[in-house]
């Protein structure tokens, strides 16, 4: 198992990270919360923007439109 890395800390921590997923995978499968357009879930679409700046493949499920239970 892997030590945390320290330095993945604070405000930054999730472009980071997205940056090395980015370039590790070869495909994302995101469930943001909310479409683009409402600021929401701005982690989930940066991720989904580098993997297209990469031109690797990307599926977005849109769970905000999933049926909500009775």
């Amino acid at each position: 198992m892997r030590a945390p890395n320290r330095e993945w800390a604070g405000i930054w921590a999730g472009p980071e990270r997205n940056t090395v997923i980015a370039r590790l995978a070869s495909r994302v499968i995101a469930w943001p919360l909310a479409g683009v357009e409402t600021g929401r879930s701005r982690g989930t679409w940066d991720c989904i923007q580098q993997f297209r700046d990469r031109g690797k493949a990307v599926i977005i499920r849109e769970f905000w439109t999933w049926p909500k239970p009775a």
